[in-house]
C-alpha cells in the first residue's frame, strides 16, 4: 500500500475516483491525501503507507525550499514531485527543471489525464525502487564477497593470489602446472613439539604467530612467499636466490633478539632449523574436484627438507647449490661438508650459512650489493 500526497486548494479532487482509479491502474492500494499546505509533509514521510508521490500546486507556501531539501537528502531525492502550474508560466517551468523536477500538470487538468500522469510516475518509481533494492543487493553481497576474498588471501600463497587474478581476468578456470627455478626455505622450530605439550593451546598459538610473524615480515619485504605453514614449520620460495639467502640470516638474527626478550622474561627461546637449497621445481594443483591446493613438487623440496632436518638448532644448512647461483658470493671459500641425506642414498655439500656470517659479519652487505 502506497500513498499520494496533493498539496493545494484545488476544491473539485474527488478524492475516492482518483484513489480507486490510480490503483486499478498501477496494481497498487493507493491513498490520495490531500493537504492545503506543506506544514505536515514530514509527518507524511514517516508513516506506515510509504509515500510514493507529492504533487505541489506552484503557490504553495515553502515549497522552493522543500523540494531543495527533498532533492538533496539521500533517502528522498528520488521521489517524484509533479507540480501544478500555470500553463502559461513556462520561465517558472524552466526554474523547477534545474531543480530536478521534470513533470507538470495544467491547473485546468482533468481527473483522466491526472490518474494517467500519476500512474506512470508511480510506475516508474516503483520499478526505481526495485532496481536500487537489487543493486543494493548485490553491492552487499559483493562487500561480503570482498571482504571474505581478503579474509582468503592471507590463507593462501601470494604466488598463487597473484596468478589467479591474471587468470580472472583471462577467464581462465584452470591454474595450469608451470615449472621454475626457485631458492627454498625450509624451516622448524627445534623441540617446540615437546615443550608444547606443556602448554595451554591458546599458548602454542601465540607463541608460533609470533615467531612466524618475524619470518614473514622478513620474507615479504625480501620478494619472497610463504608456500606453506606446517604446524611449527614453514615452506617459503624465492625467485631470487640472494634474497633467499639474506632472508635465512635476517630471520635468524630477529629470532635471537627475540630469545634475548624471552629469556629476560623467564621463558624459553626458539630456535628455527634451516635447510636453505635452490633447484628446478613443478607448480601445479593437486586434489579433487571439490578442493585442490596449488604447491610445489621436485626433488629440490625433499632435499631443502632433509638440509633442515640436520641443520643445528639457530643454523642454517645451505647446499652449494645456492650459492653457485649468487655470484657475489661465488669467491667466498666456504667450509663445504658432505652430507648424506637421509633416504635418498646420496651426498650434497653443504655449510651453516648463518654460523659463517656470525663469524665473519659481511655477509649481509655483501647480499644487498
Amino acid at each position: 500500500m502506497y500513498k499520494i500526497v496533493y498539496v493545494g486548494n484545488k476544491k473539485d479532487l474527488d478524492i475516492n475516483e482518483i484513489s480507486d482509479g490510480i490503483s486499478k491502474m498501477s496494481s497498487h492500494r493507493i491513498d490520495f491525501v490531500v493537504d492545503n499546505s506543506l506544514e505536515n509533509i514530514t509527518g507524511h514521510f514517516f508513516d506506515e503507507k510509504p509515500l510514493i508521490l507529492l504533487i505541489i500546486e506552484e503557490d504553495v507556501e515553502d515549497k522552493d525550499d522543500v523540494i531543495f531539501e527533498l532533492k538533496n537528502d539521500e533517502t528522498f531525492k528520488y521521489l517524484p514531485i509533479i507540480i501544478v502550474l500555470d500553463a502559461q508560466n513556462i520561465s517558472n517551468r524552466k526554474k523547477y527543471l534545474t531543480m530536478g523536477i521534470d513533470i507538470f500538470l495544467n491547473y485546468d487538468f482533468d481527473v483522466e489525464e491526472f490518474i494517467l500522469v500519476c500512474n506512470s510516475a508511480i510506475k516508474n518509481k516503483i520499478r526505481l525502487d526495485e532496481t536500487l533494492k537489487q543493486l543494493g543487493e548485490v553491492s552487499e553481497k559483493n562487500i561480503t564477497k570482498a571482504i571474505q576474498l581478503d579474509l582468503l588471501r592471507k590463507f593462501i600463497p601470494m604466488t598463487v593470489w597473484e596468478k589467479t587474478e591474471d587468470l580472472a581476468e583471462n577467464q581462465d578456470f584452470e591454474i595450469p602446472e608451470e615449472e621454475q627455478e626457485l631458492a627454498i626455505i625450509f624451516a622448524d622450530l627445534e623441540s617446540f613439539t615437546t615443550r608444547s605439550e606443556q602448554m595451554r593451546p591458546a599458548e602454542v598459538i601465540q607463541m608460533l604467530n609470533c615467531v612466524f610473524e618475524i619470518a614473514t615480515k622478513v620474507i615479504y619485504k625480501n620478494c619472497g612467499d610463504i608456500d606453506k605453514f606446517i604446524g611449527d614449520a614453514f615452506f617459503a620460495v624465492f625467485k631470487y636466490p640472494e634474497k633467499a639467502a639474506l632472508s635465512a640470516i635476517s630471520i635468524q638474527e630477529e629470532l635471537a633478539k627475540y630469545n634475548e626478550e624471552r629469556k629476560s622474561k623467564g621463558m624459553f627461546p626458539t630456535y628455527f632449523r634451516m635447510g636453505l637449497h635452490y633447484g628446478k621445481v613443478i607448480r601445479g594443483s593437486v586434489g579433487g574436484n571439490e578442493r585442490y591446493d596449488n604447491t610445489l613438487i621436485g626433488d629440490p623440496i625433499n632435499t631443502t627438507q632433509r638440509l633442515e632436518s640436520m641443520s643445528v638448532a639457530g643454523g642454517v644448512l645451505c647446499s652449494k647449490e645456492i650459492i653457485t647461483q649468487i655470484k657475489s658470493l661465488n669467491s667466498f671459500d666456504f667450509p663445504y661438508k658432505n652430507f648424506v641425506l637421509k633416504g635418498k642414498g646420496k651426498e650434497i655439500a653443504a655449510f651453516d650459512l648463518f654460523e659463517y656470517h656470525v663469524k665473519t659479519r659481511n655477509l649481509k652487505d655483501v647480499l644487498t650489493k
